[in-house]
């Protein structure tokens, strides 16, 4: 592994197959085994993994999306740039536990169109990556998300 970068792994596949169990189960084994803090990532809507991992996850990076694209909504200062709001918001809702923590992404967009949050979670993995030694991403049914 390079220094300052975790190793990412993703568990994908057809629908109904087991990948949030498996990713559960590799959780487990690496937040007892592993080098380093774990990142779980529910990256599907439906949002089941921190429920196996006896985890509450109370806003998802879908809720984040929503309240920064609220007009209604008003955060610290105009002048902040987006990403920084973005980035503050993702540690907001990070749940942390002592061995590992987890994000969720939450609901979609509209139909089939998950674009905007899957941009998001693909700029802070890059950006937690120096933080985590691993980073587990459950994702939703289908491989046209990896």
């Amino acid at each position: 592994m390079e220094r300052g970068k975790a190793n990412i792994i993703a568990v994908a596949g057809k629908g109904g197959t087991g990948k949030t169990v498996i990713a559960s189960l590799l959780l487990k084994f690496l937040a007892e085994n592993g080098p380093g803090r774990v990142l779980a990532i529910d990256a599907d809507p439906a949002t089941c993994l921190p429920s196996t991992l006896g985890v509450k996850v109370n806003k998802t990076i879908g809720d984040v999306r929503e309240e920064i694209a609220s007009p209604s909504q008003v955060f610290f200062s105009e002048d902040m740039p987006t990403d920084m709001l973005i980035e503050y918001k993702i540690e907001e809702i990070m749940v942390n536990t002592p061995r590992f923590s987890v994000l969720a992404m939450g609901r979609s967009e509209g139909i089939g169109c998950y674009c905007l949050i899957n941009d998001m979670l693909r700029h802070f993995i890059d950006k937690l990556s120096a933080r985590f030694s691993t980073i587990l991403i459950d994702c939703e049914a289908g491989l046209e998300h990896l």
